[in-house]
């Protein structure tokens, strides 16, 4: 073989690998932008009658959602899709029946039931239900328990809120946010705030509150103004203990700690 015929050989060589390097690397992107979804029962699709560049495919008897970072598992998943001209819902392609929706088809997801959103240290638990829309990636958790992280060799800080907002950024913004450390399933106090935002800065992630309404069962007894503390830092809490209690000479007495 002449030399020319060599660098000839040798340069096909180089264009195929470069084509097989190319596409694996397409192929792993493709999975990391897909969203996988474990069905426990059946699965139905069908084009949205009130739009039809939609299509809808529902979910039913538990399912479990891997979205990017964010695991989730739920009674039942509706999932909202560009229109396929064929028609067809998503096949399930993996050994245990997952169905791959990519990540530029999938426009909604609305999950309902018993909801549990993981993602990294921080844990939202029995939530009513759970939605994203893709196109902005906001994602919005209804009534639930969210148990973040905090300083090293703490518990982690569990409040519920009436609604969470997961921002493209990671920002949390919650409303009606309450917590508490009382350990009894009806807590005797909690903390209230009408609203609080959890977000990442260079320092560490900061949890900011408004005004502070402290409740022993469900009265109020004592208010104190909004509040900015660093979770990775600070033990996170704006009160560690609250007590009543009755003095002969002061009579009743309120201990917030």
């Amino acid at each position: 073989m002449c030399s020319t015929e060599r660098r000839r050989a040798a340069t096909c060589l180089l264009v195929a690998l470069l084509a097989v390097t190319a596409a694996r690397g397409q192929q792993v992107v493709d999975v990391a932008e897909a969203t996988t979804i474990t069905p426990a029962g059946p699965t139905y699709g069908m084009p949205d009658p009130s739009d039809p560049t939609r299509f809808q495919v529902i979910f039913l008897g538990g399912v479990e959602v891997e979205h990017g970072a964010r695991h989730l598992h739920g009674d039942t998943l509706v999932i909202s899709m560009r229109h396929d001209p064929s028609g067809e819902p998503p096949q399930p392609v993996g050994p245990k029946g997952e169905t791959v929706v990519p990540d530029d088809r999938l426009l909604e997801m609305f999950l309902d039931g018993h909801v549990t959103v993981t993602e990294g240290d921080e844990r939202v638990a029995e939530a009513t239900t759970y939605h994203l829309d893709n196109t902005t990636g906001v994602a919005t958790i209804v009534q639930g328990e969210l148990h973040a992280p905090r300083a090293a060799g703490l518990p982690p800080l569990a409040a519920r809120f009436d609604t969470l907002r997961r921002l493209q950024d990671g920002t949390l913004r919650m409303e009606n946010f309450r917590y508490t450390n009382c350990s009894y399933g009806h807590p005797h106090w909690h903390v209230q705030t009408p609203w609080a935002e959890l977000r990442e800065t260079p320092e560490g992630r900061v949890l900011e509150t408004g005004g502070n309404v402290i409740r022993v069962g469900e009265v109020p007894v004592f208010w104190l103004p909004g509040v900015s503390t660093n979770l990775d830092k600070d033990d996170g809490l704006l009160l560690r203990r609250v007590s009543a209690g009755r003095s002969s000479r002061f009579g009743n007495q309120q201990l917030l700690e």
